[in-house]
């Protein structure tokens, strides 16, 4: 097995983030997904993240982003969490949805896979 990192920052003045901020094509490989991490660049109240698997939720809730001090993580059992991994398909196209965002906020991932 190896790893197969995915990370980026999405976001820019004037620019209000939402569903499809980020969007990439897998591999034509199977993976399976063992973490994700995420902060805001602002303190931004409500702001949340979640992953998105062929436009289907795949965290079992979304992560809370709200404060710049406190990272977003989940971690699977690979990671030292408790989250059970989630298989993704190959050629699979991830998405990350932010809901609450306020205008200007920038917001900075680590998504980590198997394979």
């Amino acid at each position: 097995m190896a790893l197969y990192t995915i990370s980026g920052e999405v976001g820019q003045v004037g620019q209000t983030l939402s569903t499809g901020a980020f969007r990439c094509k897998l591999p034509p490989l199977p993976m399976t997904l063992v973490h994700v991490s995420a902060n805001s660049t602002v303190d931004d109240a409500g702001l949340t993240l979640q992953v998105q698997d062929d436009g289907s939720d795949i965290l079992g809730s979304a992560m809370d982003l709200a404060l710049t001090a406190t990272n977003g993580e989940w971690n699977s059992k690979h990671f030292g969490g408790t989250n059970t991994p989630i298989q993704i398909a190959g050629s699979s196209i991830l998405e990350l949805d932010l809901a609450n965002a306020a205008a200007d906020t920038r917001v900075q991932f680590v998504l980590t896979l198997l394979y």
